[in-house]
This record gives structure tokens, sequence and C-alpha cells, in this order.
């Protein structure tokens, strides 16, 4: 996921070198265009020039969790420990920070006890997070029935939560794709219809119609115009995959018969994340056909 690299560090590193202020902004359309080595050291930056910024300490920990999930098992530790102390920190600064909150709850429930994961701990926090709002309360209990390997229970949770908030970043994108793989078009547009009339203009919503559309066959040109307009943003949001939305393109073309065109989305999705095996193989077919 990821391109601009050249201005885009270089405006990054004015940006510390100069003391400008840094903001949730840069860091999560670093990320959106697969610039994750770039994410953290933007978010450290400006955990580091602004240390009583909740916020700052939040996407410290946010993104040396990301860090840790793509490193070797001694640095994984090393950046899981970071992870903690971000998300610990931001709830020193804002104890109703409830995306670091979650964040930790998370942490807890599934980081080992080497690393400072705690199941007591994490139970503590979600109690607090039922407490905090209905949806969070849904969401708390669907991740503890899916730990418990309940998932149908997990999933009710999940639906629940989204009938309350429709457009629910961390929910609907999950949600939808659960039921494009069952095959389930009707319930994945019946989800997609009510996020789009809750939150029409949301970037994770629009980006869901591409991605049904992609995966549907449904409302093609729909979902082409939804992610052509993603893509020509000049500065991508929180939970956007840049690499993500040029796949989606890719399929959507094909289905149109723009087979050339399609090509040309692929390869520049494999540009930004040249590991995504899903594009590879589908890049190698249309070639081949």
């Amino acid at each position: 996921m990821r391109l601009l690299l050249p201005c885009l560090l270089m405006l990054s590193s004015v940006a510390i070198a100069s003391n400008e202020a840094i903001d949730s902004n840069e860091v999560t359309d670093l990320i959106a265009r697969g610039q994750m080595d770039q994410a953290y050291e933007v978010a450290q930056a400006w955990a580091e020039r602004a240390p009583d910024d909740a916020d700052a300490a939040y996407w410290a920990g946010a993104t040396a969790g990301r860090m840790a999930m793509q490193a070797s098992m001694f640095g994984a530790m090393g950046y899981a420990k970071e992870s903690r102390k971000g998300f610990e920190r931001a709830l020193e600064l804002d104890p109703k920070h409830e995306d670091a909150a979650f964040s930790l709850m998370q942490f807890h429930m599934m980081a080992p006890g080497i690393v400072g994961g705690d199941k007591d701990e994490a139970q503590a926090i979600g109690d607090k997070l039922i407490a905090a709002s209905p949806v969070l309360a849904h969401r708390v209990r669907s991740q503890r029935l899916g730990r418990a390997k309940d998932s149908e229970g997990a999933l009710r949770e999940q639906l629940a939560a989204l009938k309350l908030s429709p457009a629910n970043p961390d929910l609907v994108g999950f949600m939808i794709s659960y039921y494009l793989d069952k095959k389930d078009n009707a319930q994945a547009k019946a989800l997609l219809d009510a996020a789009l009339a809750a939150a029409p203009e949301s970037t994770t919503v629009r980006y869901q119609l591409g991605k049904f559309a992609a995966i549907s066959g449904e409302n093609l040109e729909q979902g082409l115009a939804a992610l052509d307009g993603l893509i020509a943003l000049k500065q991508y949001p929180e939970g956007f995959s840049l690499s993500g939305a040029h796949w989606r393109r890719g399929q959507i073309l094909k289905a149109l018969g723009r087979n050339s065109e399609a090509v040309a989305a692929l390869e520049a999705s494999l540009k930004i994340d040249p590991e995504l095996k899903p594009v590879q193989d589908e890049l190698k077919a249309l070639k081949s056909a």
C-alpha cells in the first residue's frame, strides 16, 4: 500500500526538523500508502514532541503495534511493549480515549504475559467500555465471545452494534466482508445500504461500496466511481488502503471487460504492496487470458 514516498518522506522530515505540528492525518496517510516504517517514525516523533497529547500517545502505540505484526519474533516483543505503553499513556492523559482503551483491552486479551498481556486487565478495561456506551458494550462482548470461540455469539454482538451505528468504521467493513465471503450478497448489500444512508460521505463506507461491487459483480459503475473518487484524495484517512482500492478497482474493470485498465490497476496495487498474493494471482491470470 504505498506511493508518492519520496515527497511524503521529504515533507515528514521537514515537519520534524522545523518543529511544525504533526497530527494523525500525517500518520494515517502514510499507513494508507503502505509506508508503515515512516508512519511509525512520524508517530514516535509526534509523541516525543507532544508528551501531553493523548492522540499522539495513542498513535505511537497504534503504529508500534502494526510494526510488531510485521517484525521478527524478538523485534515484535519490543514493538509490542511500546504499543502497550503508548495506549497506557494515552489513557493517563485522557481516561475517556475510547480508541486507546479498546486497543489496550485487545492487547491484554491477545498478548502473552512476557510483553505485558494480562487477561484480568483486559476484563477490567472491557467492563469500563461496556458501561461507556451501548455500541462499545456490543463490541467488547463480541471480542470476548470471539476469544471464547463462540463465533455465532460474536457475530450476533457485531450485528447488534451495527444496528446502533450502521456506518461504524470498525465494524462495517468486517461484516460486509463476512457476508460476501459467504456469498450472501443480499445481506452484505443490506448492511451497505444502511451504512450509505447513515454516512454517505464516509471514506470507509465509500470504499465498502467499491469492494461490494468488485466482489459481488453488482453496481459496477457506482463502485468504480466511488473508488476513483477515493484514490483521487490528496490525503488518505484512517482505515483506508490505497493498495486495496487499486485492487478492487482492477476487479471491477475486469468485470466491465476493460482488461488493459484492469491490468494497470492491479499493477498499481502491487507497486504499493508487492506481497499481496491474491493480487499477484489475479494479475497473472488476467495477463495470460
